[in-house]
């Protein structure tokens, strides 16, 4: 599986359009990829969220939605974290 980091911008993108590509990649490949992302995306895409909803021309159930759609594919936070750490000491373990 390769392993994406995703920044804010990407997921912004994601939920004004989910037709696009990157919006289909994001809601429908869990399967074939790992998404990363930083702690921190869930408080800059709830600061935008008027804006977002605006652009996009979503309800707030809509907006909710696909939220949800996008965001449960992301390994966040301390799942991020533990898993760079056992891979990189994985890698380490088998050099030695």
């Amino acid at each position: 599986m390769t392993k994406i980091v995703v920044d804010t911008n990407i997921v912004i993108s994601a939920l004004m359009n989910t037709n696009s590509r990157i919006g289909q990649i994001l809601v429908n490949r869990k399967s074939y990829f790992h998404f990363y992302s930083p702690e921190y995306i869930r408080c800059e895409i709830f600061m935008h969220k008027e804006k977002i909803k605006s652009i996009g021309r979503l309800s707030e159930d809509e907006f909710i939605e696909t939220y949800n759609l996008i965001i449960r594919n992301f390994c966040r936070g301390f799942e991020f974290r533990k898993r760079y750490f056992m891979d990189c000491r994985y890698k380490i373990n088998r050099w030695v």
